[in-house]
């Protein structure tokens, strides 16, 4: 019997070509959608409608894998949990800001910008918001990085968690090559959401927005950052130069046209007198942002001008925030203790009844030194006014209630240091007491915390716990203790196992050769910050150099005063310094030189004098050229200056130059001195 036939009914497979047009089509779609909600807040679609779109484009990349791409807004929540975030240098520096609290301060960021430029520019004012700095990485259009920003120059890749940001597009509206800072943000109400959600699973919750975002950000599992709804402002483009952008304005008007969301509200003004206004009329509005701002940033609009200001080690001298007034709150003072700094200095800290200020809780306040507690008449058991200073550290303003005498006590200065109990000296001309002991425990520990410290020998995983516990143990008294220690000494830590112990071990011997630089910053000369340590480095060399310095070869460094050299000669002829860098030499720790830079001394010892716009070099690259030939760079004209060169658009100095009659230079032929000399600018 012949086996029967069945005839069937032929199928139709879709073309691949109009299953590619439909997939392109409705990501497009999507993409405009989400641009429309969570950048310009203006939906224009149902929930349904978009998800119905969603659907389909998810079926369609589920039967033709083929189509399916990183960028797809399908992929948004695609990775998996990581055990850690990789550290990743960002493309340059990533600068925090100098801070005004008052009109005074944003007059004097202009004095200074007048006295070096004779000219005052005009602003972009910005809402300054309380968030997490990131960077973001496009190449030709699509999202490649996410990176925190860190200590400014390395930062945590954390870009499958910005993946899932819906205000973050994966794919720009034009191929663009560019590097975007900005600030993400969780607004008040999503706080509040996601507060409840943690109270109602028995979790801790988060104590301000800033908090919570920045968790969010740092989840190891992507799904957990999707859950929160994150906005993200984008505010620099860190490319600006490749790009040919001329102005901060022209700045903003980009990132949105790629698709991004810049802070609500940027306003270019004239001059600064607009920026007071924009202040003023911000402060009476932010309530209604819906996310929490601390003020205000002002910045030079001109992008060439922000390159001739250049910065200091730490922030920009184009811009600054100026600083609303901090939150202030009323409380009791419990007790008071007396703490010990690194260099002795005894400092009274008031313990106050905990209350909230500026959305953390404050159970403690700085009385700053005890000349200045007992001018504020603090006692214990009085009611004070609290706030934060610079909105970080609390302190008590002023007492506004004293409690009844036989409730109060009296604020006395201590005689003795609470650790060692040695006598406290006050040294002439000075408030604060100090101990003196060069032994003392507490002085050591908050000096070993300095030296482990991210600015100093960064090594990580030693915070204060580890610190203290290595002390109490005796087994760290000197820094060099610290290179000295095998995995058993850590086992000896408390709910230390043999992983971690290996991790401290590991991250000590890392970091047995630093930067001279950082050396230098670790020791905790007084008055010797981050950029007072990168001048030392930088002229001097080697360790062996800045020992062997004298008063006043330190002097002449540009920027080192006279106090700073004073204090560097002072600290380093200390017997306990002294015995404290032979130890570090031989633990096999060393101050790594910088890296070389060709100098030259074409200009050894004269006093320069730069004005108007140079054409081959910014104005800072023309100091560090002075600097490199032995010159130094000064800011005004005098009888005593050298020469003066002149670029385009020169102000007064130039005519100052010309009444003293002080040599005037053109570029050219400053060009021309640089190149005289072996090592001179290229």
């Amino acid at each position: 019997m012949a086996p029967e036939i069945i005839f069937m009914e032929a199928v139709s497979l879709p073309d691949p070509d109009s299953v590619a047009r439909e997939v392109q089509a409705l990501r497009e779609s999507i993409r405009a959608h989400d641009h429309a909600y969570y950048v310009l807040q203006r939906p224009t679609v149902s929930d349904a409608e978009y998800d119905q779109m969603m659907r389909r484009l998810e079926e369609l990349e589920a039967a033709h894998p083929e189509f399916l791409t990183p960028d797809s807004p399908t992929q948004r929540v695609a990775g998996t949990p990581s055990d850690r975030f990789e550290k990743v240098p960002h493309s340059s520096r990533l600068l925090s800001l100098a801070n005004a609290y008052g009109a005074g301060e944003l007059k004097e960021f202009e004095d200074r910008i007048f006295r070096d430029f004779e000219r005052r520019p005009a602003y972009i004012c910005e809402p300054k918001i309380d968030g997490l700095s990131l960077a973001l990485y496009y190449e030709k259009g699509r999202l490649l990085r996410g990176v925190t920003r860190g200590d400014g120059q390395v930062g945590e890749d954390v870009t499958p968690n910005v993946r899932t940001m819906k205000s973050i597009p994966l794919v720009l509206r034009e191929p663009a090559d560019i590097a975007v800072r900005g600030e993400i943000v969780m607004t008040r109400a999503e706080f509040a959401r996601t507060n409840s959600l943690l109270l109602d699973a028995g979790e801790e919750p988060f104590a301000n927005p800033r908090n919570s975002a920045s968790g969010a950000v740092r989840q190891l599992d992507p799904r957990k950052t999707a859950s929160r709804n994150l906005n993200f402002y984008a505010y620099s483009v860190m490319n600006w130069a490749e790009l040919r952008l001329e102005s901060e304005t022209e700045m903003l008007a980009l990132l949105q046209r790629l698709g991004l969301a810049v802070p609500p509200g940027c306003r270019r003004v004239d001059d600064l007198s607009g920026a007071e206004i924009y202040i003023a009329e911000l402060d009476a509005g932010r309530e209604e942002l819906g996310f929490d701002i601390d003020g205000v940033v002002v910045k030079v609009d001109s992008l060439p001008l922000q390159r001739e200001l250049g910065a200091t080690s730490k922030a920009p001298r184009w811009a600054i925030a100026f600083k609303y007034p901090a939150e202030e709150k009323q409380t009791v003072v419990n007790d008071v203790e007396f703490s010990v700094g690194r260099t002795g200095a005894i400092t009274p800290v008031a313990i106050l009844e905990p209350v909230q200020i500026a959305g953390t809780t404050v159970s403690r306040a700085s009385c700053h030194n005890m000349e200045l507690a007992i001018q504020l008449g603090i006692g214990i058991g009085d009611r004070v006014l609290v706030r934060k200073a610079g909105e970080i550290i609390p302190e008590i303003v002023s007492v506004l209630e004293k409690a009844r005498a036989d409730k109060r006590r009296p604020l006395e200065a201590p005689t003795e240091c609470p650790s060692c109990a040695s006598e406290l000296v006050k040294r002439e001309g000075q408030v604060v007491l100090r101990c003196v002991n060069s032994s003392c425990e507490a002085q050591f520990l908050r000096r070993l915390k300095h030296f482990v410290s991210r600015d100093a020998f960064n090594i990580e995983g030693f915070g204060p716990a580890i610190l203290e516990q290595l002390v109490q143990l005796g087994l760290v008294k000197h820094y060099a203790d610290l290179f000295l220690l095998n995995v058993q000494d850590f086992l000896k830590l408390k709910e230390t196992k043999e992983k971690l112990a290996t991790k401290l071990h590991g991250a000590l011997q890392s970091r047995r050769s630093v930067p001279l630089s950082r050396f230098i910053y670790s020791l905790g000369i007084e008055g010797v910050g981050g950029f007072a340590a990168g001048l030392l480095a930088e002229r001097l060399g080697s360790l062996e150099n800045l020992r062997a310095a004298t008063l006043e070869s330190l002097r002449e460094i540009h920027l080192i005063g006279d106090v700073t050299a004073q204090n560097v000669v002072d600290f380093l002829a200390s017997p306990e310094v002294i015995d404290e860098l032979q130890r570090l030499k031989e633990a096999g720790v060393e101050a790594r030189a910088e890296e070389a830079r060709q100098t030259g001394a074409a200009l050894v010892g004269k006093k320069v004098v730069i004005t108007g716009t140079l054409q081959s070099m910014s104005r800072r690259e023309a100091e560090d050229a002075v600097r490199n030939q032995g010159g130094k760079p000064m800011g005004s004209v005098s009888k005593s200056t050298s020469f003066v060169v002149v670029g385009a658009d020169p102000g007064s100095k130039a005519e100052k130059a010309k009444e003293l009659e002080v040599p005037v230079l053109t570029e050219a032929e400053f060009q021309a001195m640089l190149q005289s000399s072996p090592g001179g600018a290229d």
